[in-house]
């Protein structure tokens, strides 16, 4: 998470745990911004579930919820 609320995430994912649009497994390389969010000023993560809290107090909720 940036300083600005943006998140990049990378490494193995499924159930779209990284916030991509990709949902089955898959892999990603090298660091990539989750699109189409407000800023996030929380986030916490596990290795199946990612949370965020965006600026305007909305909770989003990726992965294998």
């Amino acid at each position: 998470m940036t300083t600005n609320g943006e998140v990049w995430t990378f490494g193995t994912s499924e159930h779209g745990v990284l916030g991509h649009e990709e949902k089955s497994y898959y892999v990603i390389m090298e660091p990539r911004m989750i699109n189409d969010i407000q800023p996030i000023i929380f986030l916490a993560c596990s290795n199946q579930t990612m949370m965020a809290i965006d600026d305007e107090r909305r909770l989003m909720v990726w992965g294998n919820n």
